[in-house]
């Protein structure tokens, strides 16, 4: 039986060349959860490229087989040009680590709508006018994080004076192996989630802000499979002042 076109938004995660005239496409959609879709490229009756960026916000005519792993793609439109992200430095930046970080951390199939319903929402942040980039990257790893299934348990004494990173809680220490935070660190991340989905009254340093951003990414690698280490920290680091 011949696969239904169906429509469904859709973000874009990455693109790969297949052949000539052809790309693979990786996006999260609100539907189907993650996919990969062949799409065909320029020319007459090809997507545009502009359409296929990095964390383009579209709406996708698909073919959905639940026999194959890779679908096809008919139609992609626009529904959701940015204002401000591609005219920004800071924001280009802070989107490039936000393409990377769902690339890696979305490989399951499964519709998930909060999870798509928070993307949306942070790209609608990431492109607001009143957007506070410091903070930006850490509530994006919390996000996902609460999303996912393994935010870190909240403290649960003022004795508990370190985080294991591999079991996912404080404990009262010595730290037991090299991946344990610091108690700084750990007093950091503590004021963080317990205050989750607000922030904390005390704004760290820039120095400290970035040490636990390094923190939650070694926690992300260690808790979702797959996820690695990312290239796009190295620039985040270098406009985040």
């Amino acid at each position: 039986m011949a696969a239904v076109r169906q429509v469904t938004r859709g973000v874009v995660l990455r693109t790969f060349r297949h052949t000539d005239r052809t790309l693979i496409l990786k996006a999260l959609t609100a539907r189907f959860g993650a996919r990969s879709y062949m799409v065909r490229s320029g020319g007459r009756g090809g997507a545009s490229p502009a359409l296929l960026e990095p964390l383009a916000r579209v709406e996708l005519v698909v073919s959905e087989d639940p026999e194959r792993d890779l679908q096809r793609l008919h139609e992609v439109r626009s529904v959701g040009p940015y204002e401000r992200v591609h005219l920004d430095p800071v924001r280009g930046t802070l989107a490039m680590f936000m393409q990377e970080v769902l690339y890696h951390a979305l490989r399951q199939d499964a519709p998930d709508p909060r999870l798509f319903a928070f993307v949306e929402e942070r790209l609608e942040v990431l492109d607001a006018e009143d957007l506070d980039p410091v903070i930006f990257p850490i509530r994006l790893l919390l996000g996902l994080a609460e999303r996912a299934g393994v935010f870190p348990n909240i403290r649960g004494s003022e004795q508990e004076r370190f985080f294991d990173p591999r079991e996912g809680h404080f404990i009262i220490g010595p730290p037991q192996h090299a991946d344990c935070f610091d108690e700084r660190l750990s007093s950091d991340l503590a004021q963080l989630i317990e205050a989750w989905p607000s922030e904390p009254a005390q704004r760290s340093s820039v120095d400290r802000r970035q040490a636990l951003l390094e923190g939650l990414l070694l926690y992300f690698r260690l808790h979702l499979p797959g996820f690695g280490r990312l290239n796009s920290p190295e620039i985040l680091r270098s406009v985040l002042h």
